[in-house]
């Protein structure tokens, strides 16, 4: 019986825009030599998960598969198997009112909360990343957006006020991470990767984000009985080791 775990990486994998700890890598490992396959499905670049995965001297196993921006796009042994490109898909006019809204949440963003860093809006092909604290921030940085942002509740509302606009009918906005919403054409979540997989028997998804508005929902939801939330790589690591132990289906 072919089985695959798909899995998300901040939250899941690794501490959120961390490495991988060696406790992780041992466990991933052993699902491998147990002859499951594993599919990294991040909403981040292939750049940035390179860049956490660094010390997993496994990524380029024939049983791994790296798929950024929601698993839109598809790396195999370090080759591109795949990249849909968001451009193409969406008209240039909603394009322009996408990138106008944008902006205007920026400016709804109290400064005086935290400090603005830069790279707010971060195009990935097929993803759009917005970070009102901006992706150049540091750890402190990003430790006091994330208070405001749980004060405040910002990123949900934000999302929520997006979904209702007219470009709710043509894009997604999802709270990724903790400093982030994901915004991609409707459809091409993270339940997108799944089509590749469909000669496997069994089909996992591991994810932090799995609330409606968290871009781990569609994964989890597509997975049905096989979908596990977890709120955090402890955890993710004991539901490995269920699934490797069969106590869970």
């Amino acid at each position: 019986m072919k089985k695959i775990i798909l899995m998300d990486m901040d939250g899941t994998i690794t501490p959120a825009r961390k490495p991988i700890e060696q406790i992780m890598i041992d466990k991933l490992n052993n699902v491998l030599d147990k002859g499951i396959s594993i599919a990294i499905v991040s909403g981040s670049t292939y750049g940035y998960i390179l860049e956490q995965l660094s010390s997993w001297s496994r990524i380029e196993d024939p049983n791994v598969w790296v798929m950024p921006c929601n698993g839109t796009q598809c790396y195999h042994q370090g080759e591109e198997i795949y990249s849909l490109n968001m451009r193409e898909a969406v008209s240039e006019e909603d394009w322009k009112s996408l990138m106008q809204l944008l902006f205007l949440g920026m400016s709804t963003v109290c400064i005086e909360e935290f400090p603005i860093t830069g790279d707010h809006v971060s195009y990935r092909g097929s993803t759009i990343n917005y970070c009102p604290v901006g992706r150049n921030a540091n750890d402190a940085e990003r430790q006091a957006f994330k208070e405001w942002d749980t004060k405040t509740n910002y990123r949900a509302k934000f999302a929520d006020d997006m979904t209702k606009s007219p470009l709710g009918a043509i894009f997604k906005f999802k709270v990724g991470g903790n400093t982030s919403v994901d915004i991609y054409p409707i459809g091409w979540d993270k339940s997108y990767a799944f089509r590749h997989f469909e000669g496997f028997d069994e089909i996992y998804f591991i994810g932090d984000r799995c609330e409606p508005m968290g871009n781990d929902y569609e994964g989890y939801i597509k997975a049905g009985q096989f979908g596990k939330i977890t709120h955090g790589p402890d955890q993710t690591i004991h539901i490995l080791s269920e699934i490797l132990e069969g106590s869970i289906s």
